[in-house]
């Protein structure tokens, strides 16, 4: 019957050779019997006796691969007509008794493996569901070699589908008569869209025994386009899930849209950030089958190892593809399931320098650890609805940030507090972002300032001085108007920027004479790796810049006055022959008490006031003395 068919539709189709293959109906059959084919090539404008290049492609060559719409006249592609028994590798154009096919001859360079393809568009207007599909092969096995010649088909010239029951192989054992093998199938499920390209591959290669190569010619490839079937189309029955560390296992299922026979694959893609066999396990790539008759539906469920390691959340992968049978994919061919990490973060005890080192770029080494640390406040509170003071232990300081979160305490310098939390670094300076904090002194003595001739990574959250004469390099830098502002210094010939923050008393004074002394803490803001630029020093307080002779602070201001307990208790005890008037300020700049004129002695009942320390400005003639007290 179908040898009939080809009689019939030969007048019609047989130019299908020479010329883009296109399906126009469904339900016609096209047929390519290579009429005319005279071995001599492939163009994308082929001449007599040439194929046509936009429908075929050929791998496998001695001469290289020829790509769809790619000249090959020469050589390999074009070794001309033959009766058969040819030895030399290549395309020739077969004449069985004046019947022409498209013949290959492998060699060791040629053929093993190689492959034919046929590109055929879909100009229906429809989706080809069905193709029915018949080729014959010719064989002359006049070698000891055996052969393999299969078929597959792919939408994309990439990913293929192998058909194994048109696989052909032929004898290892020579036999003097050629032979003839008639492949017939149909391919179903398919979805082969209105304007797409659909490909045909025959692939040959050695197979068994030695010696020279067997011929084998393909001819009378006849296809008919057919709506057919519904697709079954296979796919998970989600796309997204999340599992907890601690729940043993996540389920999900492969469903069918349909009952089909076919082979699916699950394998974990690259991109999974879990760990197959150290956070889950599943066999990759994990194989499921269908049958007719045994459902559409399969449940997969996947063990999670619930570890004590604290990590991020991470996730699994899934791909889906289709190894073998009448299925397609559907839209839901991914899964990514989220593994939740149930371990909570274990704080450690530490020393503030156990956690402030940083590398050769500035980088802080113990970023994201969790930590407890005990230290003493210095400084102001640069933060209204937060925190931002800085911390300072026997070993090291370090800043403390809190955004938002005050946890209900009011910083003072001298204050001892116990904090947790996380170690982070903002523009080159390592902080501490707490979790908790306890506060568990008051009025504690601080250090001694450690004079510095330079900022660096080793006065970062540390109270340091310089001293000798810091002249303002632009007055114009010092705003004086209760905002945030930097000031230029030259300190002996070394620049040193000082940072006055809106929450000190000196963001609100004029520009001070000659500055004698700074002490401050230092900062950094350097917004770029390696961090090693933009130290910054922080004055506390007016009484930090030093513009006039440092007075000593001891129990004596100057010989005509002096102050007694320090630290106080309960009464303050001011004594001199004359004053115009005394000041006491706490550290923020909150004026605590004053009194005008007198002379000889005052008492301050300081009981009630809460421990810190406090700065006692004493002024006399036009000039003002401070000093710093202690409340206990």
């Amino acid at each position: 019957m179908r040898k009939m068919l080809l009689v019939v539709v030969l007048a019609s189709y047989t130019m299908a050779t020479f010329a883009q293959l296109s399906m126009d109906v469904l339900g016609e059959t096209y047929i390519i019997d290579f009429t005319g084919f005279a071995g001599g090539g492939f163009s994308p404008a082929p001449d007599d006796g040439q194929l046509d290049s936009d429908t075929w492609s050929v791998t496998g060559l001695s001469d290289g691969d020829l790509d769809f719409g790619a000249t090959g006249t020469t050589g390999d592609f074009a070794r001309g007509a033959t009766t058969g028994f040819v030895t030399s590798g290549g395309v020739y154009a077969a004449d069985v008794l004046g019947n022409q096919a498209l013949l290959i001859q492998p060699t060791a360079d040629d053929f093993t493996p190689g492959s034919f393809v046929l590109r055929a568009i879909n100009n229906t207007a429809s989706v080809i569901g069905e193709l029915e599909v018949f080729y014959t092969l010719y064989i002359n096995n006049d070698q000891a070699r055996s052969s393999s010649y299969n078929f597959s088909y792919s939408y994309d010239n990439e990913t293929w589908i192998d058909m194994a029951d048109l696989d052909y192989t032929s004898p290892e054992a020579a036999t003097p008569i050629p032979t003839t093998e008639d492949r017939e199938t149909t391919l179903i499920g398919l979805t082969w869209g209105a304007g797409e390209f659909f490909y045909l591959r025959w692939t040959g290669d050695d197979v068994g025994g030695s010696g020279s190569r067997d011929e084998i010619a393909l001819d009378d490839i006849t296809l008919t386009p057919d709506a057919g079937a519904p697709a079954i189309a296979a796919g998970f029955s989600t796309t997204s899930l999340s599992a907890g560390e601690g729940d043993g296992s996540v389920s999900f299922s492969i469903n069918l849209t349909g009952e089909a026979d076919c082979t699916l694959n699950i394998s974990v893609d690259a991109g999974s950030t879990a760990d197959n066999g150290a956070d889950y396990t599943l066999a990759d790539p994990t194989a499921l089958s269908f049958t007719v008759g045994s459902g559409t539906s399969e449940l997969l469920s996947i063990p999670i190892t619930d570890d004590t390691e604290v990590e991020d959340d991470e996730s699994i992968i899934l791909l889906l593809s289709v190894a073998s049978g009448a299925c397609i994919l559907g839209a839901a061919d991914e899964l990514e399931i989220t593994i939740i990490d149930n371990d909570e973060p274990v704080a450690i005890e530490v020393d503030i320098a156990d956690v402030t080192g940083e590398d050769a770029d500035g980088v802080a080494i113990s970023d994201g650890e969790l930590v407890t640390m005990t230290g003493v406040v210095y400084g102001y509170n640069l933060r209204v609805d937060g925190l931002e003071f800085t911390l300072i232990d026997a070993t090291a300081g370090i800043k403390v940030f809190s955004f938002s979160e005050s946890f209900g305490y009011t910083p003072n310098e001298g204050d001892e507090v116990r904090l947790t939390g996380f170690i982070t670094q903002f523009n080159g300076l390592t902080e501490i972002e707490p979790e908790e904090l306890e506060l568990l002194s008051t009025g504690n003595p601080l250090k001694i300032p450690t004079t510095v001739t330079v900022l660096s990574e080793a006065t970062e959250s540390d109270l340091v001085t310089f001293s000798g004469t810091c002249a303002v390099v632009d007055p114009a830098q010092w705003l004086g108007d209760g905002s945030s502002f930097n000031v230029d210094l030259d300190c002996g010939g070394t620049p040193v920027q000082m940072r006055i923050d809106a929450q000190v008393d000196l963001a609100a004074v004029a520009l001070p004479d000659t500055i004698l002394e700074v002490t401050g803490i230092g900062g950094q803001f350097d917004p770029s790796v390696p961090y090693l630029e933009g130290y910054q020093i922080f004055p506390r307080y007016t009484a930090d810049l030093v513009v006039q002779p440092p007075v000593a602070v001891a129990t004596t201001l100057l010989p005509e006055f002096r102050t007694y307990p320090n630290p106080a208790t309960s009464v303050l005890q001011i004594e001199a022959a004359a004053w115009d008037a005394i000041t006491v300020l706490d550290v923020q700049g909150k004026l605590m008490w004053t009194q005008g004129a007198g002379v000889h002695a005052t008492q301050l009942d300081v009981a009630q006031w809460p421990a810190g320390n406090y700065l006692l400005q004493v002024t006399y003639h036009g000039k003002t003395t401070t000093a710093q007290v202690q409340v206990n």
